[in-house]
């Protein structure tokens, strides 16, 4: 029941961030280079009430989030280790002389099996750190490189534009 419910919530943050949040960012970078561009226009304060209102509903909406993968993780795992130990139960009663055996061998099995699961998503989070750090190195550079910029411009340059 919770996989759907998580891939909706996937699908829809990816979504808010895409149509929405994306837009409204390069929005609030507009208007503050703008502001720092002309004394004459001045919103820094909408840009500043922008940026606070994207910060809050990313918040708002990946603590949903993570609370629903919480909730997620521990019914899936109260509900594998009642399976493992009704699989291991009817594994040893079902075969007479080497059913112990078995069953012990059943539940090596599953614990690999959590192993496997957990190595996966380890190597799913580096897959997703890999893919991001690029974009966030540039990002950080262009935001060096403006603020560098904005300090060795010379004053008398700035106030051209009245």
């Amino acid at each position: 029941m919770l996989q759907p419910t998580l891939i909706f919530g996937v699908e829809l943050i990816g979504n808010l961030i895409h149509n929405i949040l994306i837009p409204i960012v390069l929005a609030i970078s507009s208007f503050t280079i703008i502001s720092k561009i002309s004394d004459k226009i001045q919103i820094d304060k909408l840009s500043k009430l922008m940026k606070s209102s994207v910060v809050w509903v990313l918040g708002i909406v990946l603590t949903v989030f993570v609370a629903t993968v919480s909730l997620e993780g521990t019914l899936s795992s109260s509900v594998d280790g009642i399976s493992a130990k009704t699989t291991k139960a009817v594994v040893s009663s079902a075969i007479p002389i080497v059913g112990k055996i078995l069953g012990d061998a059943v539940d090596s099995v599953l614990g690999c099996g959590i192993i496997l699961k957990n190595a996966v998503g380890i190597v799913g989070v580096l897959i997703i750190l890999s893919i991001c750090i690029l974009p966030l190195i540039k990002l950080s550079l262009i935001t060096i490189s403006y603020k560098l910029l904005a300090r060795h411009l010379p004053a008398n340059s700035r106030q051209k534009n009245h």
